[in-house]
């Protein structure tokens, strides 16, 4: 139902195409997003299509609130970049009705789940770069500034450099937080704070307090 709506507003001539780009965005949720990678991939499906159709398909998926974009900031240059966005959607229920559950993707899974409550509590959402490294979200909200990163478990000191790490380089005084399905708290380092991502969506007023004190 919400396809035949896409291709009814925007006079979708190639209905299939839709799909099939939709199914890529769903296999790819969270993850950088090139329109060459898609057009690759369409040709794999012996479809040869350009890359200003993708993303003429894209935008109306985007008009029907089907995905939604995260587009890169650059953090240094305070600057949003042109290309190279995430994609995130806007229910996993149709991802699971397409592509099943599929353990490997929790990771990016998560992301949308907190890209989601992040656009709820009305902020606008990017994805950080900073020099040669990645941060999941930037929320901005009028004076509002916040930095997260999202991992499905930190299970080792690895794991947990390279989540905190990329905030640790970040040298402003907003909140920076780490979100993660860990049930013993991990601690505070260099003022970077921990959260299960199930006490981040229940008790947003909570945490509002406790980020900003």
């Amino acid at each position: 139902m919400l396809l035949k709506d896409v291709i009814q507003r925007n006079n979708i001539r190639n209905p299939e195409l839709l799909k099939l780009i939709l199914v890529y965005l769903m296999d790819n949720v969270g993850q950088i997003f090139s329109g060459k990678n898609i057009s690759n991939y369409l040709k794999n499906q012996e479809r040869k299509v350009g890359i200003e159709t993708i993303y003429k398909y894209i935008e109306a998926l985007i008009e029907g609130m089907v995905i939604y974009p995260a587009k890169r900031y650059d953090i240094k240059g305070k600057r949003i970049m042109k290309r190279l966005e995430k994609y995130y959607l806007a229910d996993l229920g149709l991802r699971y009705n397409v592509l099943g559950y599929r353990k490997n993707d929790i990771s990016q899974l998560l992301e949308n789940i907190v890209y989601l409550e992040l656009l709820r509590r009305g902020y606008k959402v990017y994805v950080g770069k900073e020099t040669k490294r990645e941060i999941d979200f930037i929320g901005i909200k009028r004076n509002e500034k916040i930095y997260i990163q999202v991992t499905y478990i930190l299970s080792n000191e690895k794991v947990i450099n390279r989540e905190y790490r990329p905030l640790k380089e970040i040298k402003d005084n907003f909140p920076k937080l780490v979100i993660s399905l860990d049930k013993t708290p991990i601690g505070v380092q260099e003022g970077i704070q921990w959260m299960n991502i199930i006490d981040f969506i229940l008790n947003e007023d909570n945490h509002k307090e406790t980020l900003y004190t």
